[in-house]
């Protein structure tokens, strides 16, 4: 199986029988399967698949005709993170028996609009290179679209529809209600005498607890998830701050990629937190689970054929969960490992590779916006100016410091040319 010929030599594509198979539609097996496997009612199942075909075909029209993506994602790829999406928001707490068709039906929709907005959306990016504003602005614009085209589900006014989710059955929350993920950010407790070194300091967000929310509800579906986004995205703070989020029964080893990194390097990373189960299978000791956090992985070496060893690794362990003991080249079989990753494509020693991003979901970042910005300053020089005398403690003193900053970096960035990105 080879994505192309563009290393094979006239000999070996002369002689081989070659049998090319499209990708257009795939992605209907995938969710007939999936349906097939729904232990629900059959009526509510016939529902779901309604409305899935009324929904997917229309989004990836229009994806193809006026977006592009920050990593190329297959329609498979967006299918199987539409499907655990699903997988996560269609539980029997959720949808009890004692509920009627017709509610059924529209808390369905609900929950499909939302896996549609974030397996669909989630990796976009404008079309024009030179439109301002990067992934906020592909959001606006395909959440606007969304909400035209999608008029049943209602959707909160205020915001875009990537800006509110749907919380799990609480009996103090309305049920089947749209939430703002604004409603899970945690105020900081970040204090200036305790001399921490700001490199290490962690203010969350509104978009930085949105990413954390959508990726432990990926890994807690034993899912794969991939982090995209520039420098200064705040990919690697969040992987390391992720922890406190996952069950208590998870293991997580965080590693640094590198130009050397190869596939004996991040072998002997999974191999240090595994042991021998029974026979060939290995895998975290006791019923723990691993989740092995990959910073940069875009940066492993490439070869002269433009394969990353390391990463076609990463592609061995989704698609076989195995791996070969290199010593006595005996066969591993690796049980309750799981991987997430984070890749700055403008920095990759090679372009992704289709057949390992198929298996992850992407979630796109971007830097900072104003509003982030004012947040995060805010917040440090406030804390700072506590021992000051009361007019200097005043809140509004440091936020026009910090608007003040902000606006004349801005500038600065517009009127001369930068060297780099910091």
């Amino acid at each position: 199986e080879a994505p192309s010929l563009r290393h094979a030599t006239p000999a070996s594509a002369a002689r081989g029988a070659l049998l090319f198979i499209e990708d257009a539609n795939q992605w209907e097996s995938v969710v007939g399967c999936w349906l097939e496997r729904r232990t629900e009612h059959p009526t509510r199942v016939e529902t779901l698949r309604a409305l899935v075909m009324h929904y997917v075909p229309l989004i990836l029209i229009h994806i193809r005709r006026e977006f592009k993506q920050v990593v190329p994602v297959t329609e498979v790829g967006m299918a199987r993170g539409l499907l655990t999406l699903l997988d996560a928001g269609l539980t029997t707490e959720a949808f009890p028996k004692a509920m009627s068709d017709e509610e059924v039906a529209k808390a369905q929709e609900k929950y499909l609009a939302f896996a549609c907005v974030w397996a669909f959306g989630g990796a976009l990016a404008p079309n024009s290179s030179s439109a301002a504003g990067g992934v906020e602005t592909a959001r606006k614009t395909f959440s606007s679209w969304f909400k035209a085209k999608f008029p049943a589900v209602k959707f909160p006014q205020k915001g875009t529809v990537f800006d509110h989710y749907l919380p799990a059955p609480s009996p103090s929350l309305p049920p089947h209600a749209f939430a703002p993920w604004a409603s899970l950010l945690q105020p900081s407790d970040y204090n200036a005498r305790d001399n921490l070194d700001l490199a290490n300091v962690y203010i969350a967000t509104q978009e930085s607890t949105t990413a954390t929310a959508l990726l432990a509800l990926l890994l807690t579906q034993r899912h794969p998830a991939l982090l995209v986004g520039p420098t200064a995205a705040g990919k690697s703070t969040l992987l390391h701050n992720i922890r406190p989020t996952l069950p208590g029964e998870t293991v997580t080893v965080h590693y640094q990629a590198s130009y050397y990194t190869d596939s004996r390097a991040l072998q002997g990373v999974v191999e240090e937190h595994i042991v021998k189960r029974a026979g060939k299978t290995f895998g975290p000791p006791g019923i723990k689970t691993l989740v092995a956090m990959i910073d940069d992985v875009g940066l492993c070496r490439a070869d002269a054929f433009g394969e990353q060893s390391g990463v076609e690794l990463v592609r061995q362990l989704l698609d076989r969960q195995c791996m070969l003991e290199r010593e006595r080249l005996s066969l591993m079989l690796i049980q309750g490992v799981y991987i997430t990753a984070t890749i700055n494509p403008s920095t990759s020693a090679c372009p992704p590779c289709p057949r390992t991003l198929r298996h992850f979901f992407p979630i796109a970042m971007d830097q900072p916006g104003t509003e982030g910005l004012q947040q995060i300053f805010s917040t440090v020089l406030k804390s700072h100016l506590r021992s000051f005398s009361p007019t200097l403690r005043d809140e509004s003193f440091a936020g026009k410091i910090v608007s003040a900053s902000i606006e004349l970096s801005q500038r600065t960035a517009l009127l001369f040319m930068r060297a780099g990105v910091e």
